[in-house]
């Protein structure tokens, strides 16, 4: 409670909308959430009130998100937000669909299992999971492990972003043309490219 508090999540039990995320499209705000509930799932999986524990930052993450989500679409409440994607925060894409013609699930909130197991040590990914209780701070793509779209090295990379996707000016060749192709708001790229970029050197073949 004390490193949720301190870090900005939570306030007398009850969760804080994420600001610094609003930017962030609602799959990854989801996977953020995830990264936190699994980083104290794992640390305390040993723990005879891991059950608990594990619950209770579930429930307290699951407010961060649907508040934040709340606020990024103004549904004006968390109810909403459940009606429209669930309890679990489940979000689909519905331009792919599997063999049963059922839409592709790309992104749903983490929950803790409920059963005990004293002996389950957990340390793969610890790094990254205590990142993302810091993210004001530490980049997405690094978060991420993305590289960049232009060169991909994965040396230095960071989002670059765009206000609306009616503002790019899609030229071949052209980084607003790849933005524009993969219809996204935000693309990874490594430090000299982003430099190019804002130079108007950068050159994409």
């Amino acid at each position: 409670m004390s490193k949720l508090t301190d870090a900005g999540f939570v306030n007398n039990h009850r969760g804080i909308t994420r600001v610094t995320w609003l930017h962030l499209s609602i799959p990854q705000i989801i996977k953020l959430g995830n990264s936190i509930i699994r980083g104290y799932d794992n640390y305390y999986s040993f723990a005879f009130n891991r059950v608990y524990m594990s619950q209770y930052i579930f429930y307290i993450i699951r407010d961060v998100i649907a508040r934040t989500l709340a606020h990024k679409m103004a549904l004006k409440s968390r109810a909403k937000v459940f009606k429209k994607y669930g309890p679990l925060l489940t979000i689909y894409d519905l331009e792919k669909r599997d063999a049963n013609n059922c839409p592709t699930m790309v992104a749903q909130l983490f929950k803790p299992s409920t059963k005990m197991n004293v002996w389950d040590f957990k340390i793969k990914h610890v790094k990254q999971d205590v990142m993302a209780l810091y993210i004001n701070s530490v980049s997405l793509a690094r978060l991420e492990n993305l590289s960049c779209s232009v060169c991909s090295s994965t040396f230095k990379v960071e989002m670059h972003h765009i206000r609306m996707l009616k503002n790019l000016k899609p030229v071949k060749g052209s980084l607003d043309y790849l933005m524009a192709h993969a219809n996204r708001k935000q693309i990874p790229l490594c430090r000299l490219c982003h430099n190019k970029y804002h130079a108007g050197t950068l050159s994409i073949k």
